[in-house]
């Protein structure tokens, strides 16, 4: 587990400097200086999304994932996964 784990990371860090390099790249041709040197969130794919747009994006993505047919297991997998985080997130906010 450990080892997909490092994996995981490496990866999620190779994809968020190919953002970084992208984003430097974008902000050399327009003919403005980079401020940022090191990673951002969006480098990670981390935006500030308002919520009102979370709640759109949260129900297509669950109304999708309703309608995929065949899919049984993966959607008792979805329903404990979600129960995780909401569990989560109780405990964290109280």
């Amino acid at each position: 587990m450990a080892s997909e784990n490092a994996s995981l990371a490496v990866h999620l860090l190779e994809d968020a400097l190919d953002r970084r390099s992208t984003r430097k790249n974008k902000t050399q041709r327009e003919g403005a200086e980079c401020c940022a040197a090191g990673l951002l969130p969006e480098d990670f794919g981390i935006f500030d999304t308002p919520p009102e747009t979370l709640a759109e994006e949260k129900a297509a993505l669950e109304k999708e994932i309703e309608e995929l047919v065949g899919m049984a297991k993966g959607k008792v997998f979805f329903d404990s996964i979600r129960a995780k985080v909401l569990h989560c997130h109780c405990v964290w906010v109280n």
